[in-house]
């Protein structure tokens, strides 16, 4: 399969690595600190409106000269790629390498790098950080559709290995220490609220916000700042 490794930096690229279709963005050197550049990878929803979600993240941490990565997953090789695409090519794993790729090919930081999700995409970073703890600083994630920290579901509603795929293997000491804010909309606001969810999550480090509408993305100063609901309120915590 295709792969691009012409990266100009400063440029919006539209690039291929083993097919995967991906947009990136690299900070050009002259604006960059010393260090080498954080990445924010973005995960769109099955709109596929994925020029918004790269556009939006690309503004959020523009002043602060973040990369910025957004993955295509096509319909066809990653129909399920929300849930990692377990049963078939494995969505997290072509994630795992396109960032250890960029650290060879570019000077950007992917050992660890922000993640950002909404709706499907949200659904994928949940589970991308549950598998892969030791890639994730910080991860913000809005969906309906979470998994649980127990052992007593299968993936990809919860942790117990799927016949389908049992060479995922989940560290629950490495989970807990996740930074993570979940953000659940009101479609899940009854089935969240079981005590036995909520204990199980709460044990897990993960922060629940109920009842919430999420319309937009916002950075300021020096950070990714906040998701925006459609209240006006703002929701950051520790998740970036």
């Amino acid at each position: 399969s295709h792969t691009d490794r012409s990266m100009p930096r400063g440029q919006d690229l539209d690039l291929k690595f083993k097919g995967l279709s991906y947009k990136l963005y690299i900070p050009s050197l002259g604006v960059l600190p010393k260090q080498r550049p954080w990445l924010l990878l973005c995960i769109p929803d099955k709109s596929y409106q994925i020029d918004i979600t790269y556009s939006s993240c690309r503004k959020m941490v523009q002043s602060e000269h973040f990369a910025v990565l957004t993955p295509i997953f096509d319909s066809v090789s990653y129909f399920d790629y929300e849930v990692l695409n377990y049963r078939g090519v494995r969505a997290d794993k072509i994630i795992v390498e396109l960032l250890d790729f960029l650290a060879e090919e570019t000077m950007i930081s992917t050992r660890e790098v922000y993640m950002l999700g909404v709706n499907e995409g949200g659904s994928f970073v949940q589970r991308f950080a549950f598998l892969h703890p030791q890639r994730i600083v910080k991860a913000l994630i809005a969906t309906d559709d979470y998994i649980h920290p127990t052992r007593e579901q299968y993936f990809p509603w919860g942790v117990n290995p799927n016949p389908f795929s049992p060479e995922m293997v989940f560290d629950l000491d490495r989970i807990a220490k996740l930074k993570l804010h979940l953000v659940i909309s009101p479609n899940e606001l009854m089935r969240l609220r079981e005590p036995a969810i909520v204990e199980e999550l709460k044990k897990e480090n993960v922060k629940i916000t109920y009842n919430t509408e999420i319309v937009d993305y916002v950075g300021k100063g020096k950070k990714l700042e906040y998701l925006l609901d459609s209240h006006g309120n703002k929701w950051s915590a520790d998740a970036i």
